[in-house]
């Protein structure tokens, strides 16, 4: 009973930080800030899900985590690649 608190209140707590970052990305005017502020949400919908696979016990939600993950690495190296290329075509 114990351990069925600890894991929602953890999944609580990851939503409290997930909208404290989102609400911190509105206040940004540089794009790689919210870009950043975006991988970092992200990240902790990942471990949502992962939290989420645990309480429910369906590992189903891990592979769908792993993907998900992926998919943001993917972009957060297309973005960055994309204004490294921005900035040399500045110069």
């Amino acid at each position: 009973m114990e351990m069925e608190i600890l894991k929602t209140l953890g999944g609580i707590i990851l939503c409290i930080t997930i909208i404290i970052s989102i609400l911190a990305s509105i206040n940004r005017k540089g794009v790689l800030e919210k870009v950043v502020i975006t991988n970092i949400v992200n990240t902790k919908t990942v471990a949502l899900i992962f939290i989420l696979s645990y309480i429910r016990n369906k590992p189903v939600f891990l592979d769908v985590a792993v993907v998900y993950a992926l998919i943001n690495f993917i972009a957060a190296i297309a973005v960055s690649k994309f204004f490294d290329g921005y900035h040399k075509q500045g110069d």
